[in-house]
């Protein structure tokens, strides 16, 4: 049996504590029976083939004007049924790329972590996953589910259907899937489908801490000075890739903002 896409229609002195960050492009969090994609048979008994639902951040988009340390994804799952295995492993990947670029394969790996589920229906579930997001790039975050049954041999019940809603959304989730023959990730021209609830995680880093410490104190000054004197490029705060009079100034401007 070869794969089949089926889209199911239903209804002074400076602070530097880190700011939680929490990015999305749904606008509500809820999971509800909604527009999504599955490759695979959705007959009886169902079953989903390997799928993968990508988005793309750009934190100049929310408002960000800083790097974030990525701490988890939060991602829907409107329906994991298991009948014939107790547990399922979906895979989350983060790659950079740049700012407002679309998901596409064969980017350098962030960073990856996985989440071992039994089943789950209309929920919210949550991965540790942890990379530095920088400011002037975009955030690719992977959901890349395994197939559940065999092509040849038909489903047998162990199916996974994305969470999503139709509350509105910002930008929309792209889709792969090597069974159904999408080897690119594919957006909206593609079909009509509701994004995956999806949300990024972490918190805003505060460059002047030098000595993550999580206060700007004068042992901030000290470390940028050494840091300067030994030729390190962590003490270009100007961005320039030279170490100069502009660096200290940028210093002082980050330290006097704060965090």
């Amino acid at each position: 049996m070869r794969g089949v896409l089926a889209i199911i229609l239903l209804g002074a002195s400076s602070s530097a504590f880190a700011d939680e960050v929490r990015i999305s492009h749904v606008r509500s969090g809820v999971v509800l029976p909604g527009s999504s994609l599955v490759c695979g048979d959705l007959g009886d008994p169902p079953g989903s083939l390997d799928m993968s639902y990508w988005h793309s951040y750009t934190l100049s988009d929310f408002g960000i004007s800083s790097d974030v340390l990525v701490r988890r994804i939060e991602f829907g799952i409107e329906l994991l049924a298991l009948p014939s295995r107790d547990e399922l492993t979906i895979d989350v990947n983060l790659y950079l790329d740049e700012p407002q670029s679309r998901p596409t394969i064969g980017l350098p790996l962030l960073a990856s972590a996985n989440i071992t589920l039994g089943e789950v229906e209309l929920q919210v579930v949550s991965v540790d996953v942890e990379g530095v997001f920088p400011q002037d790039k975009a955030l690719i975050v992977e959901v890349a589910v395994p197939p559940l049954y065999d092509p040849t041999t038909g489903p047998i019940g162990d199916v996974f259907i994305p969470g999503t809603n139709a509350l509105g959304h910002t930008s929309p989730t792209y889709v792969s899937s090597l069974a159904c023959g999408i080897f690119q990730p594919q957006g909206p021209d593609f079909g009509s489908w509701e994004p995956l609830v999806m949300t990024v995680i972490g918190e805003a880093l505060c460059p002047a801490d030098i000595d993550e410490d999580g206060a700007l104190t004068i042992f901030d000054f000290l470390e940028f000075q050494t840091l300067f004197d030994a030729g390190d490029l962590r003490a270009d705060f100007d961005g320039d890739g030279a170490l100069t009079i502009f660096d200290f100034l940028a210093f002082q401007t980050a330290f006097d903002a704060g965090c």
